[in-house]
């Protein structure tokens, strides 16, 4: 709601997929008096094509928009706090891309808006569960965000820094980089009011090694805490814990065995094709790594990695007879597939091998690391079915 004189005004994306501009009635924001002009500015995308990659443009000029009527109006409704750049000063900054940019989004489906509805309208304009932040940012940072958790601080200390603890072999938070810079940035001493928000960003999502490049950068942070503020509870301080990301591979081990980090290089995935199919294995090989790519893309924080699943899905590969993953010149055989899970920053000090359903912790999202890596480690050996004729 806005006072009868805020200029204020609603845009909305109709059915028939063009922006309808709603103003005030007097009561609700100021309505437009006979003989008003109505100026529109607004950025015209071009979807994939607008998208680069780093470095596109590096030491390029600027160019401020402006024409007589837009200065005029800008003129009109600039903050005078604020210092803006102007055409003058745009002669001497030059801009880099340092990453790639964010990738396009389509529309909400009408499927999606019959979903994120009754979340918007639930919250009543209010920030007070852990639903109420992850629907606020997904529906004003759809663009710039792939996924979204949020915790509490009882969340942050059983189960975040129980895992630096346990499995990082960390005293505290202060040895892992990202918590001590979002600690320091984000939070106050008195943790017990703090709500964590873990997001995945839309760029960069699956490389964990370039440092920072997964995780949101301090600008946009800033923009969602700013943002929040307007509707979170008065006690509520807003704070960010980066996702884990946990990299994947083929690893098998013997039920005696620790989970040691090196299985994971000396295993491999074996598919027995069946010698009548008429598919080849190269076929075959990359179908398996379609599957994996397909899954681990769009993984999800905090979700079950389905093994399954992903079980079920290469055997229904035309042609595939059954498969093992294998270690050691196929001396440890195993049935089905069997992955390595772990942190690549940390030099997988929480490296676990699982063959069965396994359940993320909130703040981890698995990635495959290189399919390529990933494809040499697949072998296709074709075997011949008895079957049996009755006379």
């Amino acid at each position: 709601m806005s006072n009868p004189n805020a200029r204020v005004f609603e845009c909305r994306f109709n059915e028939n997929k063009n922006y309808e501009i709603k103003f005030g009635n007097n009561i609700n924001g100021k309505r437009l008096r006979s003989g008003d002009t109505i100026a529109i500015y607004y950025i015209a995308s071009s979807g994939e094509e607008g998208q680069i990659t780093k470095s596109n443009f590096s030491g390029s000029s600027i160019n401020i928009y402006n024409t007589t009527k837009y200065d005029q109006i800008f003129a009109n409704i600039k903050d005078a706090t604020v210092n803006y750049i102007s055409v003058n000063d745009s002669v001497e900054i030059t801009a880099t891309n340092t990453e790639d940019s964010t990738s396009y989004s389509t529309e909400e489906t009408v499927e999606e808006m019959r979903n994120n509805t009754p979340k918007f309208f639930n919250s009543e304009y209010k920030l007070i569960t852990k639903q109420d932040y992850e629907s606020f940012i997904t529906r004003n940072f759809k663009n710039l965000t792939y996924d979204i958790k949020a915790s509490n601080n009882s969340d942050y200390v059983n189960d975040f820094l129980a895992y630096l603890r346990n499995e990082l072999g960390m005293a505290s938070y202060t040895g892992h980089n990202n918590a001590l810079y979002n600690q320091y940035q984000y939070s106050d001493s008195f943790n017990v009011n703090n709500i964590f928000l873990t997001v995945v960003p839309k760029f960069k999502k699956g490389n964990s090694i370039v440092t920072r490049s997964n995780y949101l950068p301090a600008s946009l942070k800033n923009e969602i805490q700013f943002e929040m503020r307007k509707y979170k509870l008065l006690n509520a301080e807003i704070s960010f814990l980066d996702p884990v990301y946990l990299a994947v591979d083929f690893a098998v081990r013997r039920s005696t065995e620790s989970n040691v980090l090196s299985y994971k290089d000396d295993s491999s995935l074996v598919i027995y094709r069946n010698n009548s199919s008429i598919v080849n294995d190269e076929t075959i090989k990359n179908k398996v790594v379609t599957i994996l790519q397909n899954y681990f893309t769009n993984s999800k924080l905090g979700q079950t990695v389905d093994i399954q699943s992903l079980n079920s899905q290469i055997l229904s590969i035309q042609g595939v007879d059954s498969f093992v993953t294998t270690r050691d010149n196929n001396q440890l055989v195993k049935e089905g597939l069997n992955i390595g899970i772990y942190n690549p920053v940390h030099n997988g000090r929480d490296f676990k091998i699982i063959d069965t359903n396994y359940k993320l912790r909130y703040f981890q999202i698995p990635y495959i690391e290189d399919l390529d890596a990933i494809k040499s480690k697949i072998t296709v050996i074709p075997v011949t079915k008895q079957t049996t004729v009755e006379y």
